[in-house]
């Protein structure tokens, strides 16, 4: 009889841990980013433009088209569950090219917008910015280190649809973290890649 009890005794002690370690897997918090404004202009544009420009359509890859964070390893690819953009990356990157365009041209005293290409209907395009990002990735080259990379087609039409000039362009940078400190990493990786889409966006300004 004895050891009947102790055999209840001990399963209500494994259950009780069990319970305790659940709760606190479950009570991670989810952390989240998005791609920030640029902080600086990196080089002049052209001011005497005047008009509205629409930014997209916007290509990019399926498996960019989420929440997830990748990070991508030699024969592998990381995928946090506790590290995500606050939306899906394409509608970040709009968001980040089209705040960082006009942030620009409003500090330039500019007389030219840009809009999203969805909003096209709604206003006269004098020029249409097309984009297809092939790569905008994260890659682990050694330890505690890693390489940012941003590659991207892209064209400029004028309000008749027309191409009127192409470009393929890649943004390279680095990022060196502590990878066991998960909340800095990707900290990092969000400013790195938001610093890759403002280089981007002044090469846009720059042309436009």
């Amino acid at each position: 009889m004895c050891e009947f009890f102790k055999v209840i005794k001990y399963k209500k002690i494994l259950l009780l841990i069990s319970f305790i370690f659940l709760s606190s897997c479950s009570s991670k918090k989810t952390e989240y980013y998005s791609l920030s404004i640029a902080d600086k202009n990196y080089s002049s544009y052209n001011i005497s433009t005047k008009g509205t420009i629409a930014i997209g359509p916007i290509s990019i890859s399926q498996v960019l088209k989420s929440k997830d964070i990748v990070l991508q390893c030699k024969n592998k690819v990381q995928i946090s569950e506790f590290h995500q953009w606050d939306e899906k990356l394409d509608s970040n990157i709009e968001s980040a090219l089209i705040n960082n365009l006009n942030n620009y041209y409003f500090n330039r005293k500019s007389k030219i917008m840009s809009v999203p290409y969805r909003f096209r209907k709604f206003t006269n395009n004098d020029y249409t910015v097309a984009i297809n990002i092939q790569k905008f990735q994260n890659k682990i080259i050694k330890k505690n280190r890693l390489k940012s990379i941003l590659s991207v087609q892209w064209s400029i039409l004028n309000n008749k649809n027309k191409v009127i000039a192409s470009f393929s362009s890649k943004y390279i940078d680095y990022i060196d973290a502590n990878l066991s400190n998960k909340n800095t990493t990707y900290l990092a990786i969000a400013e790195v890649m938001s610093k890759n889409i403002a280089k981007f966006s002044n090469d846009i300004a720059k042309h436009t």
